[in-house]
């Protein structure tokens, strides 16, 4: 199966774009396809189009932070919230990146400011600062993030490295 289209909620937050961000960066061995797949916004819930998760699945749909399914965090109409989790999470979870030495921080993180909320000044209110600023264009607050992760990573990266080095 290829993926062929990624969908999330309209504004999605830093948990979705992280979410995507993986899965576009790790996740074509996996779901082929997906670091090419086009991302749909919609404020349907868990009956997207009047499918279920799996059927989107099996038609090369992948849900992120919506429609129920392994990579929603959010109740449905029949099971409870996924307690500690995130749509990020979920996700580093099922490529096997949330003990990788580069992301763990980042996941931890993201997930913590998805459950309880944030300072002021954290990246996720500047994310929906960006949104009501820009209430048409959602990719305005979605490059910001993308923009801010590119250099966190290769700044991580080079600190791992450094380590390695050091060790040798």
């Amino acid at each position: 199966m290829n993926i062929s289209r990624i969908v999330t909620h309209t504004w999605p937050h830093l948990d979705e774009i992280v979410a995507i961000r993986l899965l576009r960066k790790h996740g074509n061995e996996k779901y082929p396809g997906v670091s090419a797949a086009q991302v749909v916004y919609t404020s349907s819930g868990e009956d997207f189009e009047g499918k279920t998760w799996q059927e989107h699945m099996n038609t090369g749909t992948l849900l992120i932070g919506t429609g129920g399914g392994p990579f929603d965090e959010h109740p449905t109409l029949t099971e409870a919230r996924k307690q500690g989790k995130s749509a990020c999470f979920l996700v580093a979870h099922d490529l096997a990146l949330d003990t990788h030495p580069v992301y763990k921080r980042l996941i931890e993180l993201v997930t913590e400011a998805d459950q309880s909320g944030v300072a002021e000044f954290h990246i996720a209110n500047r994310l929906k600062t960006k949104y009501r600023l820009n209430p048409k264009n959602p990719e305005k607050g979605i490059e910001m993030i993308n923009a801010i992760l590119d250099d966190w990573e290769q700044e991580k990266f080079l600190f791992v490295n450094d380590r390695k080095q050091l060790q040798n």
